[in-house]
């Protein structure tokens, strides 16, 4: 994440095989090994490193409320699947049980359920997006 550092105190980094030295005063880049190191987020938090972040870095509190947002999108994306799908299936059955008490041949029993099943869908999405227009953010 941190491109470059500043550096306030001579600092080492040591982790396994992996060493990093940092005099003080020392600007510079930082191995990626170190940036996860508990000793060098520790000398971020004290003041003793500044980490500088390129502008178009996003900080991992964006990165984990993008997260959240599509993680929301997601469930409301198969909400709606849902809701859709089980207004498909109760106008079906509705209309296949209108058709028999109307004894209506094969061909006339397509056509009911699928005028049946496209106005349930077309109210489920008029529903959807009414609750999406007032939904508060």
């Amino acid at each position: 994440m941190a491109q470059f550092i500043n550096c306030k105190k001579s600092v080492e980094i040591v982790d396994g095989k992996n060493k990093a030295c940092f005099p003080a005063g020392y600007i510079g880049r930082v191995p990626e090994w170190a940036e996860q190191h508990w000793y060098y987020k520790a000398l971020c938090k004290d003041g003793t490193i500044t980490a500088v972040v390129r502008a178009n870095e996003k900080t991992p509190e964006e990165l984990a409320a993008e997260e959240v947002a599509r993680t929301a999108a997601a469930e409301k994306k198969a909400l709606n699947k849902r809701l859709v799908d089980e207004a498909k299936a109760t106008a079906k059955e509705e209309a296949e049980k209108k058709a028999a008490e109307d004894g209506l041949n094969a061909t006339d029993t397509k056509k009911l359920v699928a005028e049946m099943v496209k106005a349930a869908v077309d109210a489920v999405s008029v529903e959807l997006v009414v609750s999406d227009t007032e939904a508060p953010e």
